[in-house]
């Protein structure tokens, strides 16, 4: 799956098949659509990227799990909202 992206204050496009995630690492790679495992959401706010992550099919082993930049999560937590907005560059 790739993505494209027009940014409009710029008119610049990207056109990307993965987005890493280098603010925290959780999860590692993120995929923006308009649903995730049937939660339907508008993928961009503004001037951000969203994307929801379930912990459940996120993180790999049961109990706490501690993530620098956002706290402790366990498996069976809600569902994690990411608003990311792209680097001025690239």
């Amino acid at each position: 799956m790739n993505h494209y992206l027009h940014l409009k204050a710029s008119n610049k496009v990207i056109h990307t098949s993965r987005i890493e995630n280098d603010v925290t690492g959780f999860p590692k790679n993120v995929y923006i659509c308009s649903f995730s495992y049937s939660i339907k959401h508008s993928p961009t706010y503004g001037d951000y990227l969203v994307h929801v992550v379930l912990p459940e099919f996120g993180i790999k082993k049961s109990g706490q799990n501690e993530i620098d930049g956002i706290g402790v999560v366990n498996k069976e937590d809600n569902p994690v909202i990411m608003l990311m907005k792209l680097k001025e560059k690239y």
